[in-house]
This record gives C-alpha cells, sequence and structure tokens, in this order.
C-alpha cells in the first residue's frame, strides 16, 4: 500500500544510525537535518520487512514488480543467514543530487537502519541491511556481492593481504568486492556459515588484524589459509553469485516459448519506465546439447541476456554467460553451446526503452 507520509518524524528510525562496520562514510548533507529530510518523504510504501519513502517522486516512475522483489530479496538473504530479517527504512531517491542524498559519491549505501538507493530493488545494499550489517567491511561487501546485482560480472583474483589492507577507514576498495566475494564463498563452502559468523565477530581492518581473527576462530594463520584459497577455483562473480529464481515454480520445459513482456507495469518486471527494465524466465532443457535463443520481435532492439545453470559446483554456477542482443530486423537468435542439461534461469534486461513491447522467447536445439 502507498500512502501519504503522515508523520514529520518519518526518520526517526532513520535518526538511530550506528556506526557498526560502515560501509561507506554516511553523512547527511549540510543543508538537510535528519527530521528535515524525514519530513521531506511525501509518500511510503509499506512492507513487511522495510517500507519504502520517496524523495523527490511519487513512486510512479517505479515498476511495481520492484517493490514485492526487494521484500523477498531481503527474507531470502536474511534465511540465507540464518537469522530474521532486520527492518530498515528503504530511502529511495530520485536523483543522487537530492540534498538529503546521504551516500556521497556511492550508488547507494545502507547502515543497520536505513538503505539510500536511487534503485529499487537494490539487492546489494539490502543484503546489507537486513543483516544489520554484523561483520568487518571485507567480509560484509563480499556477502553482499554474493547476493546482489544482476547482471554484473567480474573476475576474483586477486592479494587477500591488499584487500584486508585496503579497507583502513572501514570502506573496502572496489575493486577487491569481488575478490571478498569469492573469499566469502570459499570460507562458506570451506567453514560453513558458523565459521564466517565466527569471523564477522572479530575486528578485521588490515592484513595484520586478519592474521589475528583467522588464527583466532580457525587456528590457521592468513598466510595458510591464504595457500588455501589460491587454489580455490577462479570462479567469476558472475558464477559465484546466489541467485533466488532458480527457487521459482513457473517453468517453460523444453521445447517451448514465451513471451518476455518488458514493459514498467508488466508482472515480474523490475526497474523504471526511463532506466533498464529487468525480467526473468525459468527453462528446463532436458538434455545436454547445443542451443539457441529465438527473438520475433515487431520492433528493432536491444537486450543483455544473462542465463545460468542453476546446478552448482561448490557456491558457483555451472554454467554462467551474459551476451548482448541487437536485432535489427524481427528475428534474431543467440547459440548456447555445450549446456548440461538441467534447469536455467535466463534473465533479460531492455536497454533502451524508448519503444515498450513484449517480444517472443523460443528454446530450440542447434543446428
Amino acid at each position: 500500500m502507498t500512502i501519504e507520509n503522515p508523520r514529520s518524524e518519518a526518520g526517526q528510525r532513520v535518526k538511530k544510525t550506528v556506526g557498526v562496520g560502515l560501509l561507506v562514510a554516511l553523512a547527511l548533507a549540510s543543508a538537510c537535518e535528519r527530521d528535515e529530510c524525514a519530513a521531506l518523504a511525501s509518500k511510503v510504501q509499506t512492507g513487511d520487512v522495510f517500507d519504502v519513502f520517496a524523495y523527490g517522486h511519487d513512486f510512479s516512475p517505479f515498476c511495481a514488480a520492484g517493490f514485492e522483489a526487494g521484500q523477498d530479496h531481503a527474507r531470502w538473504v536474511a534465511k540465507a543467514w540464518g537469522e530474521p530479517p532486520n527492518p530498515f527504512e528503504y530511502m529511495l531517491f530520485e536523483s543522487r543530487e537530492d540534498a538529503c542524498w546521504p551516500c556521497e559519491k556511492s550508488r547507494g549505501c545502507a547502515t543497520s537502519t536505513y538503505l539510500a538507493s536511487t534503485d529499487l530493488p537494490h539487492r546489494h545494499e539490502i543484503a546489507h541491511a537486513v543483516r544489520g550489517l554484523p561483520c568487518p567491511t571485507l567480509l560484509e561487501e563480499g556477502w553482499a556481492e554474493l547476493y546482489g546485482f544482476a547482471f554484473r560480472e567480474a573476475l576474483t583474483s586477486g592479494d587477500l593481504r591488499a584487500a584486508a589492507d585496503s579497507n583502513r577507514s572501514r570502506v573496502l576498495a572496489f575493486e577487491f568486492y569481488p575478490l571478498a566475494a569469492r573469499f566469502v564463498a570459499f570460507l562458506l563452502e570451506t567453514r560453513g556459515l558458523d565459521g564466517l559468523k565466527q569471523l564477522c565477530k572479530q575486528t578485521i581492518n588490515s592484513s595484520a588484524s586478519l592474521d589475528s581473527a583467522l588464527t583466532k576462530v580457525f587456528g590457521q594463520s592468513l598466510d595458510e589459509i591464504d595457500a588455501e584459497f589460491s587454489n580455490y577455483p577462479d570462479w567469476s562473480l558472475g558464477q559465484l553469485r546466489q541467485d533466488q529464481a532458480c527457487e521459482g515454480t513457473d517453468i517453460t520445459s523444453f521445447p517451448g516459448s514465451w513471451t518476455m513482456n518488458l514493459t514498467c507495469g508488466a508482472p515480474g518486471v523490475e526497474g523504471r519506465d526511463d532506466g533498464p527494465l529487468i525480467a526473468q524466465h525459468l527453462v528446463d532443457l532436458p538434455e545436454a546439447g547445443n542451443y539457441r535463443l529465438r527473438f520475433e520481435a515487431p520492433v528493432d532492439f536491444h537486450v543483455r541476456v544473462e542465463f545460468r545453470s542453476c546446478a552448482r559446483e561448490g557456491m558457483a554456477s555451472v554454467v554462467y554467460s551474459l551476451r548482448h542482443v541487437y536485432s535489427y530486423l524481427t528475428t534474431s537468435g543467440v547459440a548456447l553451446f555445450d549446456l548440461p542439461a538441467g534447469l536455467y534461469v535466463f534473465r533479460f534486461s531492455l536497454e533502451e526503452p524508448a519503444e515498450l513491447f513484449p517480444f517472443e522467447v523460443s528454446v530450440e536445439s542447434w543446428p
């Protein structure tokens, strides 16, 4: 439900920000005190995990499906963490130029009491806020990357010591986010969630403190853990990212086709009406082999396609790829080679939604 903001004290929970392992230096612009900013949130959409406060808009630019998708993601991440969801306020801004924007130059930020973003849902920041930021930043950012954005791919190799030393001000250098995700995946696979949680209770703001924390929790030095970590597969960030869509039940069996209606009001479509629009679909491939995605649309279009196997080797999907599809005719196709049998998530992002339209997608054997 969307209602007018009935309370000038709407930001009282926002005002209770605590500095527990903050990911970004969070300071509201001097021109806008917290209570004043809270009063400027003219509309509120309530939810069971978080309420969304509108800044500079009335929710109309945002696709309706994104609100419930954010709540679902919050519940899913909390379940993966093994604890009840931490309630928080979701401050949804029209622009990062807003006087009340609290995240300085970053795309979004979170504390244990609020999240600020111009996107909905901002899965990375939700993964922070719904757990109340319980970890040192190296681990905190690694976790949020594992449960973060679709269509984000990166190499995860790097120097673990350099990553630990980069967060002396409790802000991890962005270049180490993918490495942090791989390190958290490594810890989850080899030490389990309980081991990660124990490590999260330690102070880690340098390679020396990481060495001390690892020795205290696991009885192994940083040198020993790093030697083991160096043999952990160099899964990419896209392969490691966890995907809630794999738990869906709306599945197309091969051979089959479906309609992708990438309009902002369509069921399951996330984004906003002046930006990329994202939707997903599950497909069951009964046999290993080569396949082709075939697109049929009434107009030219450009979509990004992300596909992954729901089958995993350890923490990583056994198949992950990103493709761009530019169609200047009414049909286009994407060849997919050597796919194992099983369930797949196909995710589509319409990059230039000047003309909003449904298009047909089918999966066929190839060649």
